[in-house]
């Protein structure tokens, strides 16, 4: 029997985890092929490019689809953006992502048409989730995502 030539992915969530449950969860989300598309730091601060900011929009319009739910905090980078989601609405991360992420492809397309600019992809394929167990779980990851602009350069995420 032959191998599959093609590489499987390895699953990035708990098998028997319901991810539609009241909860807390830290995102991160990466631009395909992780370009800069979304801005650039400059002094230690995010400065939002015109898609940045479109991705912005989007990810508080989620607070508008899923209005029980909360945005505790986020940060927009470069190539990636992480936020963190309080499930309020018994609603599928995975269906808030794929909202998410739809609704910014489509500003995205009319800005890009609208601007005759090239196209380029804009998001990599799925996302990384943590489920945030607990205040001290929170309060670190919650300073990770304050940080993140002023150690940009410190970022696995960075690529010069």
């Amino acid at each position: 029997m032959k191998k599959s030539e093609y590489r499987r992915r390895t699953h990035l969530r708990l098998p028997f985890y319901d991810y539609s449950q009241y909860g807390c969860y830290f995102v991160t989300i990466c631009a395909k092929n992780r370009f800069f598309l979304f801005g650039q730091i400059v002094n230690g601060e995010m400065q939002l490019n015109e898609i940045g900011k479109i991705v912005k929009i989007e990810l508080l319009n989620l607070l508008h689809i899923y209005p029980n739910s909360l945005i505790l905090d986020y940060v927009i980078m470069p190539n990636h953006l992480h936020f963190i989601w309080f499930n309020q609405d018994d609603i599928a991360l995975s269906r808030v992502i794929k909202s998410f992420k739809g609704n910014a492809v489509t500003q995205y397309r009319h800005f890009i048409y609208a601007n005759k600019r090239e196209y380029k992809p804009l998001w990599q394929r799925s996302f990384y989730e943590h489920i945030i167990r607990d205040d001290k779980d929170y309060e670190r990851i919650a300073d990770y995502i304050e940080n993140n602009p002023l150690q940009w350069e410190l970022d696995r995420f960075y690529n010069q």
